[in-house]
């Protein structure tokens, strides 16, 4: 998903549902719920899914052109 699709979706839910508290589910089966704390972060994948911050792209760890940003939400 985008991110522009997630702020459209998210403003129709607070349109609904009012200004309501923002949690995430630790997994895909909803085995636990934690409330979001920390404001999105900015980081990068490469194309088998591993992550990257940008001291990694900073101190040459890793290529810029071979990742993409993504937008993490925890």
């Amino acid at each position: 998903m985008k991110l522009s699709e997630m702020i459209e979706n998210l403003q129709k839910f607070m349109n609904e549902h009012g200004d309501v508290d923002c949690w995430w589910s630790v997994d895909d089966e909803g085995n636990d719920y934690k409330e979001v704390i920390y404001e999105p972060t900015l980081m990068y994948k490469n194309e088998y899914g591993d992550a990257y911050c940008q001291k990694d792209i900073d101190d040459g760890e890793v290529d810029i052109n071979d990742v993409e940003k993504i937008c993490i939400i925890n």
